[in-house]
């Protein structure tokens, strides 16, 4: 394991060709380093340069640190493969500790960091997961429950065009990106904080879910929800030059 070369396998005599030689007495998840040597009456030879393998073995996880750009109703669930080499991995989570019956499978994973995006969480609510994996080797639990909360809903949701993938409109760093899309999420009695980007419309933006909602635009997009003047960061709405479509229609 440390290119000591501790051990050795002595083969028959071969003549010139490949070589192959099976150990079956080696430890799981474990680096081995190897080399062929080589010698008959005219001389010796190392092979060079030396080589490694990285054997298979049971797996074992954590929850790298738990959750990340955690929203509304939206989170990012981190975990670590450490042992093991490779394994299937899937997060099982739920708002009661005691019971985590929600399964989301991330797939197939290599030892290091792997992620799992959530969404239609509950907000303002407490939630817990844990990492599974298994592999032909045998399967293994992180060793504790990790959990994260999500933001409370206040009525407002928020839009940028630097928003992540995904987002739910929480906060400027997980703005809705598409203006129709907030306005499909919004309920009667929310508002609509834009910042002072320029929103392409391909289509009419449509509001049909109710009545009383405010849409304001003007933001400096930091802060919840920050500095407002139209003025400094005016929010425009704009279509394509060929199109036809009014900008916005309201259902009363």
């Amino acid at each position: 394991t440390n290119k000591t070369w501790t051990y050795s396998s002595n083969m028959v005599a071969e003549n010139v060709g490949i070589l192959t030689n099976t150990i079956s007495t080696l430890t799981s998840n474990q680096m081995y380093y190897w080399t062929y040597y080589a010698s008959n009456s005219v001389g010796s030879s190392w092979a060079r340069p030396s080589l490694s393998v990285d054997t298979w073995g049971i797996p074992s996880v954590d929850n790298a640190g738990g959750a990340t750009e955690v929203g509304y109703t939206i989170a990012t669930l981190w975990g670590t493969l450490l042992d093991g080499k490779g394994a299937y991995a899937a997060i099982y989570w739920g708002t009661d500790q005691a019971s985590l019956t929600n399964k989301s499978d991330v797939g197939w994973v290599s030892e290091g960091l792997f992620s799992y995006f959530l969404d239609n969480l509950q907000d303002g609510v407490t939630h817990y997961y844990r990492c599974y994996v298994s592999n032909d080797y045998g399967t293994n639990w992180s060793a504790s429950i990790s959990n994260f909360t999500t933001s409370p809903f206040l009525g407002a949701y928020y839009v940028a065009t630097n928003g992540p993938p995904g987002g739910d409109g929480s906060s400027w760093s997980r703005a809705f990106t598409n203006v129709q899309d907030a306005l499909n999420t919004m309920q009667d009695g929310n508002e609509l904080y834009l910042a002072g980007h320029t929103f392409w419309v391909s289509s009419t933006l449509q509001w049909t879910n109710g009545v009383n909602v405010r849409i304001k635009g003007g933001w400096e997009g930091i802060g919840s929800p920050g500095s407002n003047d139209p003025a400094q960061w005016p929010t425009a709405l704009r279509r394509p030059t060929t199109s036809t479509n009014g900008i916005l229609f309201i259902y009363t």
